[in-house]
């Protein structure tokens, strides 16, 4: 009989230690499971890092690149293009021609519409301004916009940290000496918003300014 009991009893806890062996067991490939997931998220969230940090700089160039075709375009007139006022333009970006329009100081509140691409595609110029079939940008999402805009001549009053005076008033009535200019323009990155569309995206655009001076 007291065989029996013990028998027994060893036969009643086989089952219970390998319900403790499979609970454990649960129990590691669960936190398994989460270290691996929590270590996906990592990885996906350096990625998306990464890939914003690239579309920024390209956006950067982008728009860099912009500023040198404006600039271009400045050093290849003779003497200075007119500036407009925007009463003067009836149809915006290129006031019904075929080359960028330089603006009256402040006629063009770009500042305040960094973030606007919507105003941008209406108010400034495209990179493929003259043969959108040739002059592109490849690897983004949107063709970069700029604009001009005249910030005067001889500006080398105390109040502004740039400029150069010139002091003989007959020079300076002929207009003859530093015509200084904003040239601004703002380009998003590669990526869209998802896969499926090429959106402009807020958070890979750059706006970016020179300044250029013309000697006459």
């Amino acid at each position: 009989m007291t065989y029996r009991n013990v028998k027994l009893m060893k036969d009643i806890r086989r089952p219970a230690e390998q319900g403790v062996a499979l609970i454990a067991a649960l129990v590691m490939l669960l936190v398994m499971t989460v270290i691996a997931v929590l270590g996906m998220e990592e990885t996906t969230l350096e990625e998306r890092m990464l890939l914003n940090m690239r579309d920024k700089g390209m956006s950067v160039e982008a728009g860099e690149s912009m500023l040198r075709r404006l600039e271009r375009y400045l050093t290849a007139q003779v003497g200075n293009p007119p500036a407009k006022l925007v009463g003067d333009c009836a149809l915006p970006p290129l006031c019904g021609g075929s080359e960028p329009v330089v603006w009256v100081e402040g006629e063009k509140d770009w500042e305040t519409n960094l973030d606007d691409w919507t105003w941008w595609t209406n108010q400034a110029v495209g990179y493929d301004y003259t043969d959108p079939a040739i002059h592109v940008l490849a690897k983004v999402s949107q063709q970069p916009r700029g604009m001009l805009v005249y910030d005067g001549f001889d500006l080398g009053s105390e109040d502004l940290s740039f400029g150069v005076a010139v002091t003989d008033p007959q020079t300076a009535a002929a207009g003859v000496g530093p015509h200084y200019y904003s040239v601004v323009s703002t380009a998003a990155g590669l990526r869209s918003d998802n896969a499926e569309t090429t959106e402009w995206r807020e958070d890979t655009t750059s706006t970016v300014e020179s300044r250029y001076v013309k000697i006459l």
